[in-house]
């Protein structure tokens, strides 16, 4: 009933339409694109690469997903740090939050080090080039990423002093 001027994009990895197809239900993660598209005016299929093995597979999947749907694709990352170094950060707040040390902490450990935020020039490099249809569908994921961001504002209000009530 309130989707009016929301974009909706698909997920990382683990999102439903990423997880169906990491599963092999292309057909499932089509239903829910379908679905998603039809709830929200704006969606998009997002695609990430964290350079982790099925990455490649990932996005080629993703962008030919889209193309069959005829839905938009916008190139994302997924950032749990803002830069680089904040990883040993990231990681011993994810300890902390599992009550686990740093040595035990393996499993939810996130493998690739690029849960950052990137630039654009940083994700412009990251398309597999073998795939021109998929390095196609990155540079329309990048220009989308652009045109998403300059439509977007937000206002949180910082050069204004908020008091509490007493």
């Amino acid at each position: 009933d309130h989707v009016e001027g929301l974009v909706a994009l698909s997920g990382c990895r683990d999102g439903e339409i990423a997880r169906r197809l990491r599963v092999g239900d292309r057909e499932g993660a089509a239903a829910v694109a379908r679905g998603y598209a039809e709830r929200f005016g704006r969606f998009y299929l997002e695609l990430q690469h964290h350079l982790l093995p099925d990455d490649d597979w990932l996005v080629t999947e993703t962008a030919a997903l889209a193309g069959e749907l005829g839905l938009p694709v916008v190139v994302t990352n997924d950032v749990h740090y803002a830069r680089p170094e904040g990883r040993e950060m990231h990681d011993v707040l994810t300890a902390i939050r599992h009550g686990r040390t740093l040595d035990t902490l393996a499993d939810l450990r996130r493998p690739d080090g690029e849960s950052y935020l990137k630039s654009g020039a940083e994700l412009a490099a990251l398309p597999p080039a073998s795939d021109p249809a998929v390095a196609a569908a990155w540079g329309e994921g990048l220009a989308n990423a652009a045109e998403l961001a300059a439509s977007c504002s937000v206002d949180l209000g910082f050069e204004q002093y908020r008091f509490p009530g007493f």
